[in-house]
């Protein structure tokens, strides 16, 4: 009987020796470091910005080459970017269990605010929903119009302004000029995101008191000759590569 039982014993203690030298050998292996892809752009921003890896054992380190983006710092499986100027800048990504590096180019470019339609359009409306709305923070105020596939349907140059009171958006497009009355947009929208991504204020005056609650990212436009009205969101979409100086 005593034999039986420390045989079991004697068994119970290989286990646990072989369980853990297999977990010390499971933990240094692991999967190469990558990134989705190796070009992207981020816009112009005081924000810190994301960008998604892959594999690697997690004890990582990042350098920055170029003065485009400030700092950099790696933790959550991102890299973590502040930007400083326009431009392109490289970052290269070390492994430092087995000395690998990947190199990815960032392109920093202009801030803009991605809007979508998240209302059924009018008929013979310019828009369709699901359409992107993309206004530029850049010298010419553009936007450019893309298609839920991101498609690129138009674009033209955008102006905000006041008219009786009231906070407005104009589009010059290929197809015209488009004007809409925008009060009846949510407060966080007009105090908040236009600020933010566009460097553009209201006048206290326009839009009422600064304390009304905060709510959604909502821009609900009204056309001034058809009074159609157009309920966006402001999205976190990217705006397709290639496009922003």
């Amino acid at each position: 009987m005593i034999m039986r039982f420390m045989k079991t014993v004697r068994f119970l203690v290989f286990a646990c020796m072989v369980s853990a030298l297999y977990s010390c050998n499971d933990s240094d292996v692991f999967s190469p470091l990558y990134f989705e892809k190796e070009y992207y752009e981020k816009p112009l921003s005081a924000n810190v910005q994301e960008i998604a890896f892959g594999g690697g054992s997690g004890n990582l380190s990042v350098e920055v080459s170029g003065q485009d983006i400030q700092e950099a710092s790696v933790s959550d499986g991102k890299i973590k970017i502040k930007t400083k100027e326009k431009g392109i800048a490289r970052l290269v990504v070390k492994d430092n269990a087995d000395n690998a590096s990947v190199t990815v180019r960032v392109k920093v470019v202009d801030k803009y605010m991605c809007l979508r339609l998240d209302t059924p359009a009018p008929g013979n409306s310019y828009y369709e929903y699901g359409d992107y709305l993309f206004l530029v923070n850049d010298g010419s105020r553009s936007f450019c119009l893309y298609d839920e596939s991101f498609g690129l349907k138009d674009k033209g140059c955008y102006m905000f302004f006041a008219e009786n009171s009231k906070p407005c958006l104009s589009l010059s497009s290929s197809e015209g000029v488009f004007n809409y009355d925008m009060t009846a947009s949510s407060h966080a929208f007009l105090w908040g995101a236009i600020p933010f991504y566009l460097d553009f204020s209201w006048r206290d005056e326009l839009v009422g008191a600064r304390s009304q609650p905060v709510a959604p990212l909502v821009m609900n436009a009204v056309e001034f000759d058809t009074e159609s009205v157009y309920c966006f969101v402001v999205d976190t979409v990217e705006m397709p590569y290639g496009v922003l100086e």
